[in-house]
């Protein structure tokens, strides 16, 4: 019982903890891909002082509350950083620089002093390496910062959900009493005929004290039962200044033992019995065999239940150690039996949690980015209008401009570089419209999973676009073979597809290169649609093909990669389009995924 609590403890702690992990990810890579956006804007119209400016913004910016961008090159040199006094030296050797150097993107933890604090606190950062300027873009903040985001009510759900033994239960609370979740109580006020205010605080007071291991206390289950002991299994979380534990009776924790009491009395008895034997009839060859009994005994004591008894000797101790064989094989079987169910519910649980955290990620990123692109659409709406009247009174001023007279040659050279500079304002502007358009478009396909009819190359184009901050970290020939299908079905499982197969190609089939080749191809034969999607990448190993829709399986777990992408997928495209879904592969030339479905569900 006790391994059933400590590993129910444990499971709700990694939650908490890949939620939050979780959250620091996805929000610092945000900020990195808009700090890359911007710089490669600058790029493209190949101005250093487009690319000075973008600096200068981003070094305005903040991460978080008190986080904020820098760079470095990939000798360790400072490229651009708030701190002036370190711009242009080279900070190698020191963290979290190595690693950077090292890695040049991802996501990193680090432990960070600054020179007026008294102790080290937990950092975060995500950088991406742009390789036209060899600079490690980063931005970086404490982890406390983000302990808002994570999801009370998932985790409120998990612990409602969960159990142990008869009547155990997981619950997390803060240093001031206040239940972050419990699967019977919001705050004291539910709880105080249960319980005295004296108690109550004495209690947590113990809890924050012992922070990690087993600690106890006396609880009533209700108004009318009397007090009883509690055996309370603690995990301590410091980025909440949270405690998560596992609470259940004494009485129960002390049941789980009951089996080995029985043994040791058991062992105890047939001693007794054995030395009376002994005594009884003091012959050699039975003294040797109920040594060996005897041994085994001990040995079943101590834990080894797989041990057994040489069936020899006299009728009566044949008998007796066929009885003592039955009585350590059925103990063993229990045993067994018991700890597979305890791991079968622990698997189910972390899987349930961690499949709850993906889809609450989603919905929350996908709201989150819907949200965002209906606020810019409309300022970039009336700038664009704005800016379009300006192009055409400059084009208009220029035409009917007296170009003949010398003295207004600067003149015109100036309504010129207006002219030009509104043009590419409008041009990007355009494009701005493009991607907020594709935003709320893939977004809200991926928040709904409704269905409705649509062109499939459209979603394509969509999640091409919107994922251009990313597909733009390397030079890839994207081509798509996609007729004018007309499909009543679900988008939001094609953007689902769609970007976790172009994810996995940039993070796993060019992980180390910066070229490569996508081909997204459909055909339609006889109302079923065809849809593959093939790159010429790193391809995947023969022995893993088996394994690559199974939940949870990455071979990126230590970059972060929990292994749910591809297992989801399939899952929506068998249930929600009636579909197949299959992979072939040739290690370091290609890997392709097909597609089939229903043009009509």
């Amino acid at each position: 019982m006790s391994k059933q609590v400590e590993n129910s403890t444990y499971t709700l702690q990694q939650t908490i903890e890949l939620q939050l992990e979780n959250s620091i990810r996805a929000y610092l890579r945000s900020k990195v891909e808009m700090a890359t956006q911007i710089i490669g804007d600058a790029i493209d119209d190949e101005s250093e002082e487009h690319l000075e400016s973008s600096v200068d913004i981003l070094q305005k910016l903040i991460v978080g509350r008190t986080g904020y961008f820098y760079a470095v090159d990939s000798s360790g040199k400072v490229v651009f950083h708030p701190d002036e006094s370190i711009v242009g030296t080279n900070q190698s050797g020191k963290e979290p620089v190595d690693q950077q150097v090292s890695l040049k993107s991802g996501y990193l933890e680090y432990m960070w002093q600054n020179s007026d604090e008294s102790e080290s606190l937990p950092k975060a950062l995500y950088m991406e390496y742009i390789p036209e300027l060899d600079w490690i873009v980063t931005a970086t903040s404490y982890r406390n910062e983000f302990t808002t985001m994570v999801d009370i009510e998932s985790i409120q759900q998990i612990v409602a959900e969960s159990s142990v033994g008869i009547a155990g239960y997981s619950y997390v609370i803060d240093q001031s009493g206040r239940m972050i979740a419990h699967p019977y109580f919001s705050d004291y006020g539910e709880m105080g005929t249960l319980v005295s205010r004296d108690e109550y605080n004495t209690m947590i007071e113990q809890l924050f004290e012992q922070k990690n291991g087993y600690a106890g206390y006396r609880w009533r289950d209700g108004p009318l039962e009397a007090k009883r002991e509690k055996v309370v299994y603690l995990k301590y979380l410091p980025d909440f200044d949270w405690v998560v534990g596992t609470a259940i009776s004494r009485s129960e924790m002390t049941r789980s033992t009951l089996l080995f009491v029985i043994l040791d009395i058991s062992v105890a008895l047939v001693l007794g019995l054995l030395l009376a034997y002994t005594i009884s009839k003091a012959n050699g060859s039975i003294e040797h065999q109920l040594k060996k009994i005897t041994d085994v005994l001990k040995q079943g004591r101590r834990g080894d239940l797989s041990v057994r008894v040489e069936e020899a000797g006299p009728d009566e101790l044949v008998e007796l150690s066929r009885h003592v064989n039955y009585f350590l094989e059925s103990l063993q079987n229990l045993n067994i039996s018991l700890e597979n169910r305890i791991e079968k519910r622990t698997e189910e649980l972390t899987q349930a949690s961690n499949q709850l955290m993906e889809a609450e990620k989603l919905a929350l990123t996908s709201r989150l980015v819907t949200g965002v692109a209906h606020e810019i659409n409309n300022p970039v709406g009336i700038a664009m209008t704005g800016v379009s009247y300006v192009v055409d009174t400059l084009g208009k001023l220029n035409a009917i401009w007296p170009e003949e007279k010398q003295v207004n040659n600067d003149v015109t050279e100036m309504l010129e570089s207006s002219l030009e500079s509104a043009r590419i304002s409008m041009k990007n502007l355009q494009r701005a419209g493009d991607l907020v358009a594709s935003f709320k478009s893939v977004s809200s396909d991926q928040l709904g999973l409704n269905r409705r009819i649509f062109r499939l190359v459209d979603v394509v184009n969509d999640v091409l676009l919107s994922m251009q901050p990313s597909l733009r970290l390397k030079t890839l020939d994207i081509n798509i073979d996609v007729p004018d299908l007309v499909l009543d079905s679900y988008p939001g499982v094609f953007v689902h597809l769609l970007v976790n197969l172009i994810t996995n190609s940039l993070v796993h089939g060019f992980h180390n290169r910066q070229e490569g080749a996508i081909l997204i191809r459909a055909i339609e034969a006889d109302g079923i649609v065809t849809m593959e999607y093939r790159d010429d990448g790193a391809g995947i190993s023969p022995e893993i093909i088996p394994t690559v829709f199974d939940p949870f399986f990455t071979t990126r777990r230590n970059d972060g990669s929990i292994g749910l992408g591809l297992n989801i997928v399939f899952n929506l495209v068998k249930e929600k389009l009636g579909g197949t879904m299959d992979v072939n592969s040739r290690v370091g030339e290609y890997s392709l995924f097909v597609v089939k479905f229903p043009r009509e569900i």
